[in-house]
């Protein structure tokens, strides 16, 4: 019995010491993504400033820090969300006008109605498109979007004196990690430049 329990005790321990190293594995390799990412948007940046600067040899490096970072997961389910709420207000609409039917109210329009229903019907075939095209990017709607970074650096001005500047900075999804935006304050930035593969083209297909 003392045999048969020691022997349970070291699978246990193996069980764990194996989920253990593969957490860690699995960490490291996150970890080592992120520096690679955020080395590819450094060196864009510093070529990107550098051209424009007129003292180049001035520019001083200091921080790139992620702010934000969005899943195309995320830009589905907001996509989602906006055209259910579109659907949502549009019945209500179309609610209002039966209810002015029904009173021979001058403010039925037969021709809202039908703008309404037809917009209705396309909103909801879109959310049918978005589900299919979800469905088929798997697991790649658990990748990168798009990021926000804030991003710092030095140099001299036009007048020649030195300066400390302060950025908002957009880049783009894996392999490329393209540099989308570079922007002085937050709100001059878009608020989604990227959707998610499949959804720019869907769109199209109803205009």
């Amino acid at each position: 019995m003392k045999k048969t329990t020691q022997n349970l005790f070291t699978v246990l321990l193996l069980v764990a010491l194996f989920f253990t190293s593969c957490k860690s594995e699995q960490e490291s390799m996150s970890e080592n993504s992120y520096k690679t990412r955020d080395m590819i948007v450094k060196a864009k940046l510093s070529k990107n400033i550098k051209a424009k600067l007129q003292y180049p040899d001035s520019y001083e490096f200091v921080e790139l820090k992620v702010k934000d970072s969005v899943l195309y997961s995320e830009n589905i389910s907001s996509r989602l969300n906006y055209y259910q709420q579109i659907i949502e207000a549009d019945r209500k609409n179309l609610e209002k006008q039966e209810l002015y039917k029904k009173e021979g109210s001058s403010l039925y329009k037969e021709d809202k109605v039908n703008e309404l229903q037809a917009t209705v019907s396309k909103n909801e075939k879109i959310l049918v498109e978005i589900d299919r095209i979800a469905t088929e990017l798997g697991e790649k709607v658990n990748e990168t979007a798009y990021c926000t970074y804030n991003y710092r650096f030095k140099s001299k001005n036009t007048s020649g004196k030195s300066g400390d500047y302060n950025y908002i900075v957009q880049t783009g999804q894996a392999p490329e990690y393209k540099v989308l935006m570079i922007a002085e304050k937050e709100s001059m930035i878009t608020p989604n430049p990227i959707d998610f593969p499949g959804y720019n083209e869907m769109i199209k297909s109803f205009e």
